[in-house]
């Protein structure tokens, strides 16, 4: 496996010819697309990460037949620092896989084309006449849906900051988290200590408020499995947005 970081070290490889059923696209076409279609929209670009995997074609052994992208961006909109999205793209020679694109804030790919913390996944079949502009719509198609899931987020952020919590609150929020298993027992006292700003990454959310708390939940899933993640996650998504004070304001 070769990793680059550059799109112009996707330039000039090797892309099999097209016939009357595969209409190939070259990984530096693809990647170019997508980064120049998020810069016109004044998105920031902060960092690409491409693994180019080898694979058979026409029996034989290319070193980049597939590529694994990652492109993490932030919005021109964007009022959290801290939230990055981050847009996938996957591409083969040897049709082992269609042209991929998906997008979300957390992204993982095993190479056999395995996909978890994708919010959408797009596809587009090496075939038909005009691939590039197949891939192109695929791409405007795929930033919308972001643009979309993005602005659900900051008008959630908006709303948890508004939700002010006194500390008797917070701690029976923590201990109701416990019990509907948003979080482990374990996790109980890691969480206040970070509410309570007792360690450096809590002190980044010096706000009482409900999203203080929901971080001080999160911080708690670094490190975990990544499916044990998403499970409690979406249980503390659901915890924290049926609590009488989200639902009051909403």
């Amino acid at each position: 496996m070769e990793i680059v970081e550059q799109l112009e070290q996707l330039k000039d490889r090797w892309v099999p010819q097209t016939t009357s059923h595969y209409s190939p696209i070259s990984h530096y076409d693809y990647a170019a697309e997508l980064i120049n279609h998020l810069e016109h929209r004044n998105c920031g670009v902060e960092y690409t990460i491409f693994h180019l995997m080898p694979g058979t074609v026409d029996e034989e052994k290319r070193p980049d037949a597939v590529m694994f992208a990652w492109i993490g961006i932030t919005y021109p909109d964007m009022e959290n620092e801290n939230l990055l999205y981050k847009y996938g793209a996957i591409n083969s020679h040897d049709r082992t896989h269609a042209v991929k694109l998906f997008g979300g804030s957390d992204l993982f790919m095993c190479a056999n084309g395995m996909i978890w913390g994708q919010e959408f996944t797009l596809n587009q079949k090496h075939s038909g006449e005009g691939i590039l502009r197949s891939v192109r719509s695929m791409i405007e198609a795929g930033y919308t849906h972001v643009q979309l899931q993005h602005k659900k987020m900051d008008d959630a952020i908006e709303l948890m900051s508004n939700i002010g919590l006194s500390r008797e609150r917070a701690a029976e929020l923590v201990m109701d988290a416990m019990s509907n298993g948003s979080i482990a027992p374990s996790a109980v006292q890691p969480v206040w200590d970070h509410y309570e700003m007792r360690e450096e990454a809590g002190e980044k959310f010096p706000e009482r408020n409900m999203w203080s708390l929901y971080n001080a939940f999160t911080e708690k899933y670094k490190g975990e499995k990544i499916n044990n993640v998403y499970r409690k996650n979406r249980k503390l998504n659901e915890f924290i947005t049926n609590t009488p004070e989200y639902l009051e304001a909403e």
